[in-house]
């Protein structure tokens, strides 16, 4: 039986109960993720490609990235829409996610597919959560990205 967790959001005054499940036998990876936007190189079809060594639960993954930015008023505000894969020594697995920012940073969603090894013919989802970037301190006109990476697995 999965444990369920309701949460009450309020909108304009009215309670609207939310009720979310995760499998008793869910697996939960999370990863700090800290980067500076100078390791990324044009990536074929537009966009920008940067790989990242993972940490925490993922340490000895590697996360290979290829991003589009769409951004509005001057950057100040858009989106952006991620294709990745991640490749571990005992499996691997690619996520997609498109998200947007904005003066609060960023918060994003997708799904897994593709797995192989550990992870393969079981349901995933990622998410990157408390995203943010900020000009870097070497003032080159690059950004220093920090986001925590999060991806659950359960049986499918």
């Amino acid at each position: 039986m999965k444990p369920t967790i309701r949460i009450a959001i309020t909108t304009f005054g009215a309670a609207l109960p939310l009720i979310c499940s995760l499998s008793a036998n869910a697996e939960v990876f999370k990863s700090p993720i800290a980067f500076n936007t100078s390791i990324q190189t044009p990536a074929d079809g537009g966009g920008v490609y940067y790989a990242i060594d993972l940490g925490g639960d993922l340490t000895g993954c590697k996360d290979e990235i290829t991003e589009k930015l769409i951004g509005h008023d001057d950057g100040a505000r858009g989106y952006f829409e991620i294709m990745a894969t991640v490749t571990c020594a005992d499996g691997s697995f690619t996520y997609s996610v498109l998200s947007a920012w904005g003066g609060n940073g960023f918060t994003s969603g997708g799904r897994v597919a593709d797995q192989t090894g550990r992870f393969a013919g079981r349901n995933g989802r990622v998410m990157q959560i408390n995203g943010g970037a900020a000009p870097s301190d070497a003032n080159n006109g690059t950004l220093d990205v920090s986001y925590d990476l999060i991806m659950d697995f359960d049986d499918a």
